[in-house]
This record gives structure tokens, C-alpha cells and sequence, in this order.
């Protein structure tokens, strides 16, 4: 790899960096919900998958059980998802949305979408289409 190559590389993944600093910070500011970064993915997961358990969830976040746990816990004292017995295994939870869960996952992608809009308003219409085309071409690399 050339020097001048590696040199890009390394300013754009410090860009990234960057990028998902700032968004994080728009998105927790701007989020009126009061659930963390872990709860909304758990509960994106939830609703996306009708058999998810606990255990994938701690997958999935690259945690323990407990801590998956202790996040469903939340999730589910403030109501935005239930927990049922899984009927195979006694052990097990199934989880699913509740309807204040769905109307949440609704305002997040609301929110979500604003600050898309706002990231990519520093683009033309023709440089948006070329960013899509270069995404579509790295994500088809790995």
C-alpha cells in the first residue's frame, strides 16, 4: 500500500470516527425517550425478530446474559416490551413489542431520519447518489 493510500485511510476512518461521535451526541440530545443506545438496539431487535430472547440479545450487544437481562428489565418496566414464558422451554423468555414499544421505535426512526436529512444536507442530489454508490460498492466488499 502507498504511503499517500495509507494516509487517506487513516483520515478517513478518523472522519468516521468523527461522524459517529457527533451523531451519537445529536441522537442521545435529541432523543426524548429517556432509554439508553443499548436499550434502543435491544429493542430494534426485538421487534425485528418475533423469536428473540434475552440470550441473543446478549449476543448480539457482546455482553452477558445479566446485562441483557438487567436492559430487557428496563425495557420492560418502562413498558415497551413484554415478557412471556417460552412454552418449549420454561427457562427461557420469549420477548416482544408492546404498543408503546412500537410507537418509541417510531419516534426513534422519526428522529433518526431528521438527522440524516441534516448530515446530508451538505450534498448535492448528484454527490448523495454518488455517496450511495460508493457505500453500496464497500459494503459489497465485506
Amino acid at each position: 500500500m502507498s504511503k499517500k493510500r495509507k494516509q487517506l485511510i487513516e483520515e478517513i476512518s478518523a472522519d468516521f470516527h468523527a461522524i459517529e461521535n457527533k451523531m451519537h451526541g445529536l441522537m442521545m440530545r435529541g432523543h426524548k425517550g429517556g432509554i439508553t443506545h443499548s436499550q434502543r438496539f435491544a429493542l430494534f431487535l426485538i421487534s425485528e425478530n418475533k423469536d428473540a430472547s434475552v440470550k441473543e440479545i446478549a449476543n448480539r450487544l457482546c455482553t452477558t446474559s445479566s446485562a441483557a437481562t438487567q436492559l430487557v428489565s428496563e425495557l420492560a418496566k418502562q413498558g415497551f416490551v413484554l415478557r412471556k414464558t417460552n412454552p418449549r422451554d420454561r427457562r427461557e423468555l420469549d420477548l416482544a413489542i408492546s404498543k408503546r414499544g412500537r410507537k418509541q421505535i417510531l419516534e426513534i426512526k422519526k428522529g433518526h431520519r431528521q438527522m440524516m436529512s441534516l448530515l446530508f444536507s451538505a450534498l448535492s442530489g448528484k454527490e448523495l447518489e454518488q455517496f450511495m454508490k460508493l457505500n453500496k460498492k464497500i459494503l459489497s466488499n465485506i
